[in-house]
């Protein structure tokens, strides 16, 4: 017969290999779920620094504006932990810092309609419009290190 943690382990790696992002965890009644998926925690800047006033190009999903232009920093996001409903998001160990900048792009507004779901509520319709942050990854140096 197969002990009980062997088949906990079997079970674990059968998730992962399923392409499953849940890794069960915790004794014999596997009762906690821990999800390897980064969250962030986003803190204010202060003080933000001078504007930046360089242009770069941004293409994503909704476009390209071939020359937004980069302000001032806002915002430094953490990956973070988040525990809800039972089940414990752990950041991925490669996920980085960023640092959040006002942006001004250069294109008109914009209105695109899309359903959004996440852990907390699902949103049938909602209308985006005019992007005004760019994140890109960041170091941060001492405290909390």
């Amino acid at each position: 017969m197969i002990p009980r943690r062997s088949s906990v382990v079997k079970m674990a790696l059968l998730a992962v290999a399923m392409g499953s992002s849940e890794v069960y965890m915790g004794g014999e009644a596997l009762a906690q779920v821990v999800v390897v998926q980064t969250h962030y925690r986003c803190f204010v800047v202060t003080p933000a620094g001078p504007p930046i006033k360089q242009t770069v190009t941004l293409s994503d999903a909704f476009g390209t504006d071939v020359a937004a232009t980069v302000q001032t920093s806002h915002y430094l996001c953490t990956p973070t932990t988040k525990i809800h409903n039972g089940t414990t998001y752990v950041p991925d160990p490669l996920a980085q810092d960023l640092k959040c900048y006002h942006i001004r792009p250069s294109t008109g507004a914009l209105k695109n309609d899309v359903s959004l779901s996440d852990q907390f509520r699902t949103d049938d319709l909602v209308t985006v419009t005019t992007p005004h942050l760019l994140c890109a990854p960041a170091v941060r140096n001492g405290f909390p290190d």
